[in-house]
């Protein structure tokens, strides 16, 4: 999708200089049994929400922690009904984009996706967060914004 890998080239080059551009990327990896789930946020904005910089320290446990803090009460992934846990996998950071990935584990057949994002909408009016769900078949990508914050999606309708 081209809106997708521009979009996505957007947020890899513009963190470092002041922009206008409020977006947010969450990839969602569905696989048999369990979903990886990865946010890429401009450093920066994270900074203003969290009201702390990254710090030099690549491994700042304490800014980790209000991060995953934070996302966990701005996002939420709901399978057949059910609140999933996230689990912390994995993190990366430089001074333009902060990445973070989370594990779900032990999904039994997925009928109904529902996602509730509303990261960074409080703090910034313009604000898009762009979810794109993959199952290694086919993808299909989701905006959400001041006026969507809630996504239902039966799966049979999804991988059409």
């Amino acid at each position: 999708m081209p809106n997708f890998f521009i979009l996505s080239l957007m947020l890899s080059t513009l963190g470092a200089i002041e922009h206008e551009t409020k977006l947010s990327l969450c990839t969602i990896e569905l696989e048999e049994n369990s979903a990886l789930i990865t946010f890429r946020l401009f450093t920066d904005d994270l900074a203003e929400v969290i009201a702390a910089p990254l710090l030099d320290n690549t491994a700042d446990k304490q800014y980790d922690n209000n991060v995953i803090d934070y996302l966990k009460a701005h996002f939420s992934l709901h399978i057949n009904q059910e609140k999933q846990q996230l689990f912390f996998f994995s993190r990366s950071a430089n001074e333009e984009v902060f990445e973070i990935s989370f594990l779900v584990s032990n999904l039994s057949t997925i009928e109904l996706i529902e996602i509730h994002n509303s990261i960074f909408l409080k703090t910034f009016e313009k604000q898009k967060n762009l979810v794109k769900l993959e199952n290694g078949k086919a993808n299909q990508s989701f905006f959400f914004d001041q006026q969507k914050q809630v996504l239902k999606i039966e799966a049979s309708e999804l991988w059409k």
